[in-house]
């Protein structure tokens, strides 16, 4: 792939100085991440462990207004994390986030579950350039979603494209020092620290905050700038493992193109009355 720049925290944030307020959610695993920035500035975030990503979501999304002193149609677009990750979590958010971006009229920007997890590191970790960054999700069966960063002095740039491998893949493809972060990190970082060593600094949940859905909201920024946002009809999850080996194959034929927009309509209806309440709200 072609490297890409990703701009450090306070550079994508500056860059949406003219722009906002915008919504961020990011919903690929248990913890569902939200964050708000407006004019260049973050506004409020909150991150909660759910047990139902469906039926509590609008809750938190209230809550999270409530706190910003925002109500729905004030914003100015919405941001979704649109994977790796949880096939449920992520197939969920997106389908809220376009039931809210329907009903209001608002723009709808997916972004890289693993670029917003990547711009999560804290910057006293990434005061090395060339040290890598390695978001890493847990994909079970044993393996991870990735993807590789390297730090610069003005970003984080992405050397990779997304993967789903074995942790002793992924650290085989690593030369120097790493920073790991992400929740993977609870199931995998004992094996990270003993194939590499010191090489290894593992982010423990505890030091990483949880600011992914602000990083979703303020990478959003950046392309709404630019005119570069998504179709609510046509956005969907990137789960890099296939649809097939994540579903089976009766149930991933029902996910093909001709039957996206069936599913798009089901999830339309059964949010209706969700993205109903949090507009009265």
């Amino acid at each position: 792939m072609t490297s890409r720049e990703l701009f450090r925290a306070e550079r994508q944030l500056a860059q949406g100085s003219s722009v906002g307020p915008v919504l961020g959610l990011e919903t690929g695993t248990p913890v569902v991440s939200l964050g708000l920035i407006a004019n260049g500035r973050p506004l409020a975030s909150l991150s909660r462990r759910l047990n139902s990503h469906g039926e509590k979501l609008p809750e938190v999304v209230d809550e999270l207004l409530e706190t910003a002193q925002l109500k729905l149609d004030q914003l100015a677009a919405i941001a979704v994390g649109r994977g790796p990750g949880s096939f449920t979590g992520l197939r969920i958010g997106l389908a809220y986030a376009k039931g809210l971006a329907w009903a209001g009229g608002l723009p709808i920007v997916g972004v890289n579950s693993l670029d917003a997890l990547a711009m999560c590191v804290d910057e006293r970790a990434m005061e090395h350039p060339g040290t890598i960054v390695c978001p890493i999700l847990d994909a079970r069966k044993g393996q991870v979603y990735s993807a590789l960063y390297r730090v610069t002095a003005t970003a984080v740039e992405k050397i990779s494209d997304d993967m789903i491998l074995e942790p002793s893949q992924l650290t085989a493809r690593i030369g120097g020092e790493a920073i790991f972060v992400g929740e993977g990190v609870s199931v995998h970082g004992a094996r990270l620290i003993e194939a590499m060593g010191e090489r290894a600094r593992v982010l423990e949940p505890g030091e990483q905050g949880d600011s992914r859905g602000m990083m979703v909201a303020a990478l959003a920024v950046a392309r709404i700038v630019k005119g570069d946002v998504d179709s609510v009809l046509t956005l969907q999850p990137s789960y890099v493992r296939s649809l097939k080996a994540a579903l089976g194959g009766q149930a991933a034929a029902c996910l093909q193109p001709a039957g996206m927009e069936a599913v798009w309509s089901n999830e339309k209806r059964s949010l209706s009355s969700s993205t109903q309440s949090t507009t009265r709200n």
